[in-house]
């Protein structure tokens, strides 16, 4: 395992166990555990629009370690749809390739709660993505789209 991998499953570790945990348990934000198409991460709720998670999506080939924030809009009992921006930093390993790389992009998308500590969410996202292998690199657009459950520790 190299540096870069080790320092980005150090601090999503960290991330999910120790900081949030400290800081929702003594205040009134959300804390969950989200489990999508590509990996987990940590989501808190801040206020009752605005949401930051950290994400780990772990892919054969390819690891991404991201930050998203986002803004819930019309925010009911049971539908939130959500809109946002994130940046995350890739390392990825081939067979015959390595290198590292970033990805920024905006997404738009809906949490469907489904009980008190369990949701259903789903995002399109349009994103940049760079990457880099020794003297070569390569940079576009893609469209990404992410699904995942969110199990609610703590809520309001």
């Amino acid at each position: 395992m190299n540096l870069y991998k080790k320092i980005c499953t150090t601090a999503v570790l960290v991330y999910i166990l120790a900081i949030p945990s400290s800081v929702v348990a003594a205040s009134k934000m959300d804390l969950g555990v989200t489990l999508g198409t590509y990996g987990i991460g940590a989501k808190v709720g801040f206020t009752n629009n605005f949401a930051a998670e950290l994400r780990y999506a772990l892919e054969p080939d390819v690891h991404n370690t991201s930050f998203r924030g986002c803004y819930l809009f019309l925010q009911n009992k049971n539908l939130s749809p959500f809109a946002g921006v994130e940046y995350g930093l890739i390392d990825f390993v081939a067979e015959d390739i390595t290198g590292t790389g970033n990805m920024m992009n905006a997404f738009i998308g809906s949490e469907l709660r489904l009980k008190p500590w369990l949701a259903l969410n789903i995002d399109l996202a349009y994103s940049y993505v760079t990457l880099t292998s020794g003297d070569y690199s390569v940079a576009g657009p893609e469209w990404l789209f992410n699904a995942g459950i969110v199990f609610y520790l703590k809520t309001n």
